[in-house]
C-alpha cells in the first residue's frame, strides 16, 4: 500500500491493525511511500491496484495516470472508487480523468445492484479496469 511519506504512519497502523485479516487469507501488505508521477522500483507488478477518492486536482491527473501506467500490466485488476460531486469543477475533473484513463485502460462501471448492499452509495462511482494490451 502506498501514500505520501507524511501519511505512512497512519497507513502502517491500519495494516498492523488488520494483519489478522491479511494473514488469514494468505495475503500480505506493506506500506511504501509514493508520490504520483515518480517511478518506483517494484519487485513485482501488483495483482490489484485499489484507489479511492483520488481525483481532486487537475494537476494530479497526469502524474496519477503515469503512475498507474508504470505499476500495472494487462493482468492487474484496478478498482477505483470516486465520489461524484456536484460542483462544475469536480464534474470537469472527473470527466478529464476518464478521458485520459480510457486512453490506457478499459473499464466498466459496477452497477449499484452488483455492489455490497451495506457498502455502496448512489454518489460513489465504482469502476473495475484493466490496462489495455500493448
Amino acid at each position: 500500500m502506498t501514500d505520501l511519506p507524511e501519511a505512512l504512519e497512519g497507513l502502517q497502523y491500519n495494516i498492523d491493525t488488520n494483519q489478522v485479516v491479511w494473514s488469514s487469507s494468505g495475503g500480505k501488505a506493506h506500506a511504501r511511500p509514493l508520490k504520483w508521477g515518480e517511478q518506483i522500483d517494484l519487485d513485482t507488478i501488483p495483482d490489484i491496484v485499489l484507489f479511492a477518492d483520488c481525483i481532486y486536482y487537475e494537476e494530479s491527473i497526469k502524474p496519477l495516470m503515469n503512475t498507474l501506467i508504470w505499476i500495472t500490466n494487462s493482468e492487474t485488476q484496478i478498482i477505483l472508487s470516486q465520489e461524484e460531486r456536484d460542483t462544475d469543477r469536480q464534474k470537469s475533473l472527473w470527466k478529464n480523468f476518464l478521458d485520459e484513463f480510457v486512453k490506457y485502460f478499459e473499464y466498466k462501471i459496477v452497477p449499484l445492484e452488483e455492489q455490497h448492499p451495506l457498502f455502496n452509495s448512489a454518489d460513489i462511482c465504482l469502476l473495475q479496469a484493466k490496462k489495455k494490451q500493448s
